[in-house]
């Protein structure tokens, strides 16, 4: 019998001082064997969080502080610790004095942090998926502000592939630079459908101790000629991309506004001094800036106004989105602001009054990676979950997928994840490409102009621009949720998403960039592992290529699943199989086929729907041959009679080439009847 989660709350009460960082020494942890950390320190920078785990005895020596930490039992079953804000302070977990301390801080010399009633949240139970909903729930329950992630309101321009000036061009965007960018995917027969102008298109000028401050909310004329309508006009009319848009920061750019430029002046801008955080000194904090201080808002109202001025000038240009990056320097700016959480939940509602009223839920989030941020986000809205992409750095790849997938299990529970663009023409594209694919977040690239490989983009989506995929977060898979690759460096990491009638499970090697190891790198999945997959007697995992192997397992069976080939990946589909007759494998060439179908239907006995998100090549498990598919509505490329398929009876699949238009994408498949036994009953 399932025991129900035990969830419970422990309290702050403040030690009489005016200190701005409080310790609460806490209990001693039931023995477990191992732990996962998504913890901030000097290796995360401020903006970031990142994953640390392995074996318990290294939680002694975890570095900085935690936002959130599992613990895997002795007994097998989960212990989760959620430090949560509330009044003006963030909390976070720490190793101090051979055990773990809450830490509780305001970030602002000599304000002292409010008392809570629910300071840490502890969750116990024998399965992680409902432990962790359970635990969301209790905390979103405490924190007024925060809000479960739902399936509704998804942005648009998620749908799409999409591209982003980021890597292309850094600093040096231009509607010339635009243009070229667009041709070149032209060139390679794949548009993406949205695009991210980044920074770089923002008039600027340096001023004392900053090399480049906001002196005005318009486009640098000399870059953009006609301003940001004209650009606009040209990716919208010119190469038909749906949706536009615009990166700033939360108060412009990253180091804040020009004292003397007259147009915001009404802003009030003041200079800020810059505090240590908790696990970052202050060094690691001013290292991030080509500053030594940043040039704010006077006020909350201040801030409110440059931002709704500033999208009120964007949306008139015809933007339809915004990338809103370097959110988290209301962490360590706030020393006058009444302490860090109200900083960053003024921040947070400031965002929420303007955003949506000029661009609805079209927005990314980046830079904002601290509690008081994500316990306040609109559930509507991306994250990025990660530090940036950096292309000529392998070295940092493996992590950052470990980190998105850390920040999924906890933080997903609140917030959509975004796991950042990739190259598709450098080095190890299919390898970034299916990590995007699987992550549940939205997939763009950041090609510059001449360097897109258009043949792996059809792998990720339509030719209109579609991109079959899972919406919810990607998570570590049971065997790589513990996993230290300093004391493991032979494994590889698995990824998990899903949805109830197809799932994958991602095998990837954590340093594709490195030298290849004499023998792939594996890891352990389970159907088990995949995540609102419907529950079945038995499961088809297959390897997700034409050629690849299909086995029947049950739900907790284990696979040892190779990170192969010339990639170093492996992407393994799991579906249920229905009736123990038929299982829905998905869409190649797809780098996660089970992605691409939208739902299956049984019709009656032998008989099923299949509605697809996209034409390919469908792919099926079946218990035996079929006796005939049929398109669900007529369409140009077929009478309304049965249509032709390819069966492999060696691995009891079928394949059926299946046109790209929308007719085509509903599927009536009939099996044959079973053949009655000599003697027995019709």
């Amino acid at each position: 019998m399932k025991t129900a989660p035990d969830i419970r709350f422990l309290p702050f009460v403040p030690d009489g001082s005016q200190e701005r960082t409080q310790w609460t020494k806490l209990p001693k942890p039931p023995p477990f064997r191992r732990f996962l950390a998504i913890v901030q320190d000097l290796n995360s920078g401020p903006f970031w969080m990142r994953a640390v785990a392995g074996a318990a005895p290294k939680l002694a020596a975890l570095p900085g502080v935690a936002a959130f930490l599992l613990l895997e039992r002795e007994d097998g079953s989960f212990r989760a610790l959620a430090p949560l804000p509330s009044g003006n302070a963030v909390r976070y977990l720490a190793a101090r004095d051979g055990g773990l301390a809450l830490l509780t801080d305001t970030a602002a010399p000599g304000v002292a942090p409010d008392a809570s009633d629910a300071a840490l949240l502890v969750a116990d139970g024998p399965d992680l998926a409902p432990l962790l909903a359970a635990a969301a729930r209790a905390a979103a329950e405490k924190l007024p502000s925060a809000r479960l992630r739902t399936p509704d309101n998804e942005p648009r321009f998620a749908h799409h592939l999409g591209w982003c000036t980021w890597n292309a061009f850094y600093q040096g965007v231009s509607t010339e630079n635009l243009r070229k960018g667009f041709e070149s995917f032209r060139a390679a027969g794949m548009m993406p459908r949205w695009v991210i102008l980044d920074d770089g298109w923002q008039t600027t000028a340096p001023a004392p101790g900053a090399k480049r401050l906001l002196t005005s909310l318009d486009a640098d004329e000399a870059k953009f000629p006609g301003g940001l309508p004209a650009a606009v006009r040209m990716a919208k009319e010119e190469f038909g991309l749906h949706e536009f848009l615009v990166w700033h920061t939360a108060f412009g750019i990253s180091c804040g506004l020009h004292p003397d430029a007259p147009e915001l002046r009404a802003f009030h801008p003041r200079r800020r001094e810059r505090v240590p955080l908790p696990g970052i000194p202050l060094d690691g904090i001013l290292g991030w800036w080509e500053a030594d201080h940043v040039s704010l808002p006077a006020t909350p109202k201040d801030e409110f106004a440059l931002l709704d001025e500033l999208h009120d000038r964007l949306r008139a240009a015809g933007a339809d989105g915004v990338k809103i990056d370097f959110q988290a320097v209301t962490a360590f700016h706030s020393g006058t602001d009444g302490g860090r959480a109200v900083a960053g939940r003024a921040l947070a509602e400031a965002l929420e009054k303007t955003a949506p009223r000029h661009f609805r839920n079209e927005r990314i989030s980046c830079m904002a990676c601290v509690p008081e941020l994500l316990y306040a986000a609109p559930r509507s809205q991306y994250f990025r979950a990660s530090d940036d992409f950096i292309p000529g750095n392998p070295a940092t790849w493996g992590e950052r997928i470990r980190n998105c997938a850390a920040m999924g299990i906890w933080f997903g529970q609140f917030v959509r994840i975004d796991w950042d663009m990739f190259l598709s023409g450098s080095s190890a594209p299919a390898w970034h490409a299916a990590t995007r694919v699987l992550s549940g977040g939205p997939v763009y690239v950041a090609d510059p102009p001449g360097a897109t490989d258009g043949a792996l983009l059809r792998r990720i989506a339509r030719k209109d621009g579609f991109v079959p995929r899972f919406s919810g977060p990607a998570v570590p898979a049971r065997d790589s949720l513990f996993l230290d690759p300093e004391a493991e460096p032979d494994r590889a990491f698995a990824l998990v998403n899903g949805k109830p009638d197809a799932g994958a499970a991602g095998v990837f090697d954590l340093d594709p960039g490195g030298p290849a190891p004499a023998r792939p790198r594996a890891a352990e999945v389970r159907a088990a592992d995949v995540p609102h997959l419907r529950r079945a007697r038995r499961y088809v995992a297959w390897d997700g290529t034409a050629d690849g192997a299909a086995r029947v397992v049950g739900r907790d069976e284990p696979l040892r699943v190779e990170a192969g080939g010339p990639d170093r990946f492996s992407v393994l589909t799991v579906a249920p199989i229905r009736k123990d007759l038929f299982a829905p494998l998905g869409v190649l060439p797809f780098l996660a086929p089970g992605a691409a179908i939208e739902r299956v239907g049984e019709r009656g006995p032998g008989r099923w729907d299949v509605r697809l998100r996209a034409g390919g090549t469908f792919v099926a498990w079946c218990a035996r041959k079929p006796a005939e598919i049929r398109f669900g509505a007529p369409i140009a490329a077929a009478a309304t009679g049965p249509i032709p398929f390819r069966w492999d009876a060696g691995r009891s699949l079928v394949f059926v080439d299946v046109p790209d238009e929308p007719a085509a994408h509903l599927l009536q498949v009939r099996l044959r009847a079973q053949k009655q036994k000599r003697g027995s009953q019709p």
